[in-house]
């Protein structure tokens, strides 16, 4: 808990997945955690973002200032504010200048092309930052999370994580999920 108390983090990205991520991590309890989603709130993020409302689409606010009070109220011993750059390339750069406001993670869930994941992970590993790039893609996810060369993994056991095909979905009062497991997925 010592350790989390500690934690600068950065999150980048107010969908679905991010608004998720930033609800948990501040429910965790770290020091600080800087939102940036300088996109304008849009009626389809109203089905994955139970923060954001029809108001804020109305007034055409940006995700990350309609989300910030009601992230601010989840715990109160940890500090919550957004960056207002529009660039997140631009935010990189004056994170590392200013030294007060650096970060122990960045957690970046917005598609970014790849020459952008690749040049923003190179800046934090070089300046010893975690960094995580996730998105979710329906029912399918992806992470990727680098923590630099002196991170270690230990897997007790080696075994190599099940991958199945869902054969079905029932929607009831008790749902039910059947996986197809006559054939694993590579």
């Amino acid at each position: 808990m010592k350790k989390i108390m500690k934690l600068n983090i950065l999150i980048y990205g107010m969908r679905g997945l991010g608004i998720e991520i930033a609800k948990n991590i501040i429910l965790s309890g770290p020091n600080r955690v800087t939102i940036f989603d300088p996109n304008i709130a849009k009626t389809n993020d109203l089905t994955a973002n139970c923060y954001l409302t029809k108001d804020d689409i109305e007034n055409q606010k940006r995700r990350d200032e309609a989300v910030l009070n009601k992230l601010s109220l989840l715990n109160s011993y940890v500090e919550v504010n957004i960056m207002k750059r529009k660039n997140i390339l631009e935010n990189i750069n004056h994170i590392l200048e200013n030294e007060k406001s650096k970060y122990d993670v960045v957690v970046i869930s917005e598609f970014l092309s790849p020459d952008e994941i690749i040049k923003i992970n190179e800046i934090y590993i070089n300046n010893q930052i975690g960094f995580m790039y996730t998105s979710q893609l329906d029912i399918y996810g992806f992470c990727f999370a680098d923590f630099g060369n002196n991170f270690a993994v230990i897997d007790k056991n080696g075994s190599e994580p099940l991958k199945y095909c869902i054969k079905s979905i029932i929607k009831d009062k008790i749902g039910v999920v059947t996986f197809d497991t006559t054939e694993r997925m590579t």
